[in-house]
C-alpha cells in the first residue's frame, strides 16, 4: 500500500440510526475525547454504536460529517458510509439527493458506500465493489485485482436495490466508489481481499484527491457507520448501531 504524501491522518465517527432510546439521525460519537482520534481509538468509539436505531438516514450522517466538524486546511475528506439497508427518508428532512451531492461536492469530499449490493460486470459476477470509471475490484487470494477496459460495470441482482438509488449513485457521482458489505461478512480470505481493496484506493484518492491532481500534506477521513466494522475490522462490534 503506497502512503507518500499521507500525514496526519484523522479519524471522526457519526452514527445515522435514531430511535426513542438513542438521539436522532446524524449524531457525533466521540473519538478518543473530541471530534477526531487515531485508528485505535476509532476502533474503541465504534463500541458507542447500537442496533436500536429504527430509523436509518444516510444522507443526515453525511449533514452532519461535513457541516458539523471543523476540517484541517488542505485536508483530503473521505466519507465512508456503512449501511445494511436504504435510506429511510426523515419527516421534514430537507436533504436530497441533489443537496447530499452538492454538499460532497462543495468539500471536496469523496463517498464510499458500502452496503448490501450485489456488484457485477460483463465478464463475471461477484464483485468486491466498483467506481464509476467503469472498473471493478474482485477477490484474489486474500488480495484484489483492479479491471478497467471493455466491461461495463453495474449494481445487479440486489433484493436492497433502493440502496442503488439511495447511495451507489451518489458515491460514483462523487468520485468515490461503492462495496459490497456481504463481501467483508464472508470473512477469510474474501474479507483480507476487501480490506486490502478499500484500504488501497482510499490511500490513492487521499493522494489523487479532486480536483487537484497532486499529493495533499494531511488526511481527514469520516466513518458513518450503520452495521458493522471499518477499514481492517471483519468482526461485528459488540454493539453496532443499525
Amino acid at each position: 500500500m503506497g502512503t507518500a504524501g499521507v500525514t496526519g491522518n484523522r479519524f471522526g465517527l457519526i452514527g445515522f440510526g435514531a430511535s426513542s432510546s438513542h438521539g436522532t439521525p446524524g449524531h457525533k460519537h466521540s473519538v478518543g475525547g473530541g471530534d477526531f482520534g487515531t485508528a485505535a481509538q476509532l476502533s474503541t468509539a465504534a463500541g458507542s454504536l447500537v442496533t436500536s436505531g429504527s430509523r436509518e438516514d444516510g444522507y443526515s450522517g453525511i449533514d452532519v460529517a461535513l457541516n458539523d466538524y471543523i476540517f484541517r486546511s488542505g485536508a483530503a475528506i473521505n466519507v465512508i458510509l456503512i449501511t445494511d439497508e436504504n435510506r429511510d427518508t426523515l419527516s421534514g428532512s430537507t436533504n436530497t439527493y441533489a443537496s447530499t451531492l452538492s454538499l460532497l461536492q462543495s468539500k471536496n469530499a469523496l463517498l464510499n458506500a458500502v452496503i448490501n449490493v450485489d456488484f457485477s460486470s460483463d465478464a463475471n459476477s461477484g464483485a468486491l465493489g466498483i467506481d464509476g470509471t467503469d472498473s471493478y475490484f474482485e477477490a484474489a487470494l486474500g488480495a484484489f485485482t483492479s479491471e478497467t477496459g471493455s466491461n461495463s460495470v453495474d449494481a445487479s441482482g440486489s433484493s436492497n436495490n433502493g440502496s442503488i438509488d439511495d447511495y451507489v449513485n451518489l458515491a460514483l457521482a462523487s468520485g468515490g466508489a461503492a462495496w459490497d458489505l456481504k463481501k467483508l461478512r464472508d470473512g477469510g480470505n474474501t474479507a483480507d481481499a476487501f480490506t486490502a481493496a478499500l484500504v488501497d484506493i482510499k490511500v490513492a484518492e487521499i493522494i489523487v484527491q479532486p480536483p487537484a491532481e497532486v499529493p495533499v500534506p494531511a488526511a481527514a477521513f469520516l466513518f458513518a457507520p450503520a452495521l458493522l466494522g471499518f477499514l481492517g475490522l471483519r468482526r461485528k462490534a459488540k454493539n453496532d448501531l443499525a
